[in-house]
């Protein structure tokens, strides 16, 4: 027996090195989260303004346009849930905020990490977003210890990101302010109908598969929603809620339901708080094909810009 354990320790030491090892390697390959929470711990002392929400705001809000101290703290596909959890994690970080811009679209409120009413994400997808907000926000509020772990929560994930990072090629997305630049002009320069394909594409992916579940996630995302509101009121910080626009001729192949229900929600809150400005951007006329790089996400230069100027414009900077 003592011959058998023996030789188990031996096997297993390696062994426990090796996963240890790769472990730490992974780490070190950058992505989004890991960026974005270095971004708002060096710059979130000279922060005025930040941008928060999901991938229409990080690939369609321009820091730069905006200036003042401005940086994009958007993450792809970011539940309501971690939104609210990032800026109360970092909200003492953060001590010259003025301004929150929270940016989403039409299903903003109907998405959540731990429960799935869409036919559009996995639970392995999801997996994989929890233990990333665990490893590399802290932000996560779960007590599975699995989570701490990219290599047992995500092996899919962490493969491809080991190889894409073995080849060179880039991990990450974003500039130095915190701007997606993964949909540039020059490669995004739709048609109208590679645009409306990219819309059936998502309206099929956003498929109540559940309207219970779906009932209940829009009640939760209600009151993520109300405590960032009403927490900013408190500290005096000017929240703008954003429906981020649709490639033209699109929206109309979306859900009109979840649509009108999200559009109620975030009027509702800005007559509800004071310091809320709710801006619907859905049917923006202003912003041509040629500004986006799908159906839901501006291009990072043409469509960014654009958009964000006009923004500008509606908020009273200018």
């Amino acid at each position: 027996m003592r011959h058998f354990l023996l030789r188990l320790l031996l096997f297993s030491i390696p062994m426990l090195l090796i996963f240890v090892s790769a472990e730490v390697v992974v780490r070190h390959i950058p992505n989004t989260k890991k960026l974005k929470r270095l971004l708002v711990e060096e710059k979130g002392h000279r922060t005025r303004v930040a941008i928060v929400g999901n991938s229409v705001a990080e690939d369609g809000i321009d820091p730069l346009v905006l200036g003042d101290s401005t940086y994009n703290y958007a993450i792809s596909g970011q539940p309501l849930r971690f939104t609210l959890r990032f800026y109360q994690k970092y909200l003492d970080t953060l001590p010259d905020l003025r301004n929150i811009i929270f940016g989403g679209n039409f299903a903003i409120l109907f998405y959540d990490a731990y429960q799935e009413a869409f036919t559009q994400n996995t639970k392995l997808y999801w997996e994989e977003e929890l233990s990333g907000y665990r490893v590399y926000m802290d932000i996560y509020d779960d007590s599975n210890s699995l989570r701490y772990s990219e290599l047992i929560s995500c092996p899919t994930r962490m493969h491809k990101k080991f190889v894409q990072w073995m080849l060179g090629k880039p991990i990450t997305h974003s500039d130095s302010l915190g701007l997606s630049v993964s949909a540039p002009y020059a490669s995004c320069n739709c048609t109208q109908d590679e645009l409306i394909a990219t819309a059936r594409s998502y309206a099929a992916h956003t498929q109540v598969a559940d309207s219970a579940t779906l009932l209940d996630i829009l009640h939760e995302n209600l009151g993520f929603l109300d405590t960032l509101a009403m927490s900013t009121s408190a500290k005096g910080i000017r929240l703008d809620l954003l429906l981020l626009p649709v490639a033209p001729d699109c929206l109309a192949l979306y859900d009109s339901a979840i649509r009108e229900v999200t559009f109620q929600a975030f009027e509702a809150c800005a007559k509800k708080y004071p310091n809320v400005y709710f801006h619907n951007y859905m049917r923006d006329l202003r912003l041509p094909r040629t500004c986006f790089a799908d159906a839901n996400h501006l291009n990072c230069d043409t469509g960014a810009i654009t958009f964000t100027r006009i923004l500008r414009k509606d908020m009273g900077w200018e």
